[in-house]
């Protein structure tokens, strides 16, 4: 089996000219995370990659659905369930400070967070990150086998420390107990950060923070085979991606840089 990207469900018969350029633009047996630059798969977000080199005669269409090769055959990925964490009103809600403008001039201005669930064969995993809206990457992220105020909490204690002693950020996240639990508003207010909540109900408003999670699921998560993977070992790969997409993910966006890179060469 391959993986690769398409924007429609292709013919090898009908168009046999761009397989032998597809199959050279994806070359691993079983992990997104060896591709160092794709189009993300059903989001629209362009990535840097090697592919003008090898497509010099523009056959290959630009990539929105990953797909799997088996024959002449692809198959749309399977999309799965979006954690929700919203449980009752615990504290009051406080305003949508960011009213979904996550545009921003400047690193460590607005963040978002929220959680996202993977169901594999060995059980569940949960991913709290930071996303910061200037460049795209996860200043810290927490993963674990609960989604608790254990994992949020230490997400932010982390992110924090990221810091310098100027920078206090606005961190938007949706209606979640998480972020609604007493000990998470005194951290908030410990570093001095401001609490921007999403409408009751509305995805939108927390939607630099679902692109994240569809890249991440697309790229790294859906179509793969899971089974006889530990807990532990998935979460561990699931670093591994965290830690290439801030490093080495270079996304058009961003001048074919990755985050990092992005962000180094704006504070040079």
């Amino acid at each position: 089996m391959q993986l690769t990207y398409s924007n429609t469900i292709l013919s090898a018969r009908s168009q046999p000219d761009i397989v032998p350029l597809i199959n050279n633009i994806v070359q691993l047996p079983s992990k997104i995370l060896q591709i160092d630059g794709v189009v993300s798969a059903g989001t629209g977000e362009e990535v840097v990659d090697e592919r003008d080199e090898m497509d010099s005669e523009g056959k290959l269409p630009h990539v929105d659905y990953l797909v799997k090769i088996n024959g002449d055959s692809m198959d749309p990925i399977t999309r799965c369930r979006k954690y929700n964490s919203y449980a009752v009103e615990i504290t009051p809600a406080v305003p949508n400070i960011l009213s979904r403008n996550f545009d921003t001039s400047l690193p460590n201005q607005k963040w978002v967070t929220d959680i996202t669930e993977f169901s594999i064969p060995a059980g569940k995993v949960y991913l709290s990150p930071i996303v910061d809206c200037f460049d795209g990457g996860t200043p810290s992220w927490s993963i674990g086998t609960s989604p608790n105020a254990e994992l949020v909490n230490t997400m932010l204690k982390t992110a924090a420390d990221t810091l310098s002693e100027s920078e206090r950020p606005i961190i938007h996240s949706d209606r979640g107990a998480h972020y609604r639990w007493p000990e998470w508003i005194g951290l908030m207010n410990q570093y001095g950060f401001t609490r921007s909540m999403s409408k009751k109900s509305s995805t939108p408003d927390n939607a630099q923070a679902e692109s994240f999670f569809g890249h991440l699921k697309t790229e790294f998560f859906y179509n793969q085979s899971w089974q006889g993977k530990s807990v532990q070992d998935f979460m561990k790969e699931l670093n591994d991606y965290l830690e290439w997409y801030n490093t080495k993910r270079r996304k058009i966006s961003l001048g074919g840089k990755s985050p990092r890179e992005y962000r180094q060469a704006k504070s040079a």
